[in-house]
């Protein structure tokens, strides 16, 4: 894996955990410092970035992580909204043996995890790996980019950063069970509640 691909998700989880907040400005030198890395796969990394809207790169000024406003939110869940039901369809269609079976032991460390941020980034993991399922990469680097500002609006709001609770991990189960019998339907209409019920924690808005 290159250099900047590394530097990337570093940087990347340091926005999604808001160890890097919004509207702060990063520097190059305090990035270098802190991964051990030069220049140049920071810069890469950070360009990366910026075309996924985590970063907002000012010419001849500076590189801020980008604001999340109510209304990017609104249009965030829009989008993750319709796509689910394109999403759930293909990834029922065309998961394979292997893909179910890394999705199951997603499933089972949550269960076993304890602690709540972690808890958040396994969700991640979750809707990562449903999205790769669809072998559709324009649809999956879709769900990945809103995904991550979804997270971000999670550690945003600390106080709800305990919603992995029991009730979500059966609604992944049942995800699950939906894709395994590649009712293409069920998933999708499962994967739409799922939105649904994150939108409604922070946003009274109709989709």
């Amino acid at each position: 894996m290159k250099n900047s691909e590394i530097v990337y998700k570093q940087i990347k989880q340091m926005i999604i955990r808001t160890e890097l907040k919004p509207g702060e400005v990063i520097f190059d030198n305090d990035l270098m410092k802190k991964l051990n890395i030069g220049r140049t796969p920071i810069r890469e990394a950070l360009i990366k970035l910026s075309w996924e809207g985590q970063v907002r790169i000012i010419p001849r000024q500076c590189i801020m992580v980008s604001e999340l406003s109510i209304k990017d939110m609104e249009s965030i869940f829009q989008i993750r909204y319709s796509l689910s039901t394109l999403e759930g369809e293909l990834a029922s269609k065309r998961r394979t043996i292997n893909e179910l079976n890394q999705l199951s032991d997603i499933i089972n460390r949550i269960k076993n995890e304890e602690h709540d941020e972690e808890r958040i980034m396994m969700d991640r993991e979750f809707h990562l790996a449903v999205s790769k399922m669809t072998k559709n990469r324009f649809l999956e680097e879709t769900m990945n980019r809103t995904l991550d500002l979804s997270i971000r609006l999670l550690f945003l709001n600390r106080e709800e950063i305990n919603s992995i609770d029991d009730h979500i991990t059966e609604e992944y189960e049942k995800i699950y069970e939906a894709i395994q019998d590649q009712d293409e339907q069920t998933t999708s209409e499962l994967l739409r509640h799922h939105v649904e019920t994150f939108r409604d924690k922070f946003l009274k808005v109709q989709i």
